[in-house]
């Protein structure tokens, strides 16, 4: 079984059309063909990478792989494994999907040093409301600036698309955030400066972000389903003058990337 997928990135302020029509793809799109795919949640499938490197010897090859567990990165004094259990919030209370988006943002940037966000009701709803217009509207780009504010503070705004055919797959709260997280391949950490290339990345990871939310709208035409994610940062990230606050990965670039790309 095949499945058939496109994904998109917001670079932009400017509305971009999103063709809707059966095998179409939004602008700036990317095809992806996957066979017998298996989604699990990132923190899940790392501990069961931990598990397997205790249990079996590793060869050459996955050694890279299953060394980078949770349990064995570098560590801060003021950032400790445990402070990933903000990203299990009670499920009374939160979607699947929250959840999942949390766990994501929580991983990468444990990842990089810094705190874990805490999930926001506020800032989801507001998330909602935007996914749902672009959705409505058939159109893809960041909302205007002052439709996101937070106790009276610009938030910052990530967005992204995908596309399935056949409904074969869903859209996990933690695709969009690994679709941000690709950008840090245009991220110069030795020159560090604002990028439209890389913004999603550089507020996935802004050290004076605490709060965040997330959510997704879906519509179907024909034989496809189409997801848009929108998320909410505050406070917002991307000052233009502290650029130098992004933080590189606590373990290398070429590992961090590694790892990203096996969910």
């Amino acid at each position: 079984m095949y499945l058939r997928c496109y994904a998109a990135m917001g670079n932009g302020v400017n509305k971009v059309p999103v063709d809707y029509t059966e095998g179409g793809r939004p602008r700036r799109s990317m095809i992806i063909v996957a066979k017998n795919v298996t989604f699990a949640s990132p923190i899940d499938r790392e501990r069961k990478s931990d598990e397997q490197s205790v249990s079996s010897t590793p060869s050459t090859d996955t050694t890279t792989d299953t060394s980078a567990g949770i349990s064995d990165l570098p560590k801060k004094s003021n950032l400790k494994c445990k402070d990933l259990a903000v990203s299990n919030p009670d499920s009374r209370n939160w979607t699947q999907y929250e959840i999942e988006s949390l766990n994501a943002h929580n991983f990468i940037r444990y990842k990089h040093g810094v705190s874990a966000l805490v999930m926001n009701k506020d800032l989801c709803k507001m998330a909602k409301i935007h996914a749902k217009e672009l959705i409505d509207t058939r159109e893809f780009h960041h909302s205007d600036k002052d439709r996101r504010h937070y106790n009276g503070k610009e938030c910052g705004e990530n967005i992204a698309a995908f596309g399935v055919i056949n409904g074969l797959m869903g859209y996990p709260g933690y695709t969009a955030v690994y679709q941000w997280y690709d950008e840090m391949q245009h991220f110069n950490f030795s020159n560090p400066v604002y990028s439209q290339k890389s913004r999603h990345f550089t507020q996935l990871v802004w050290p004076q972000t605490t709060d965040f939310g997330q959510a997704c709208a879906k519509r179907r035409e024909g034989r496809w389903t189409h997801y848009i994610a929108v998320a909410y940062y505050y406070p917002k990230g991307n000052i233009r003058d502290q650029m130098h606050i992004v933080p590189s990965p606590v373990i290398p670039k070429e590992l961090t990337k590694k790892i990203v790309h096996r969910y």
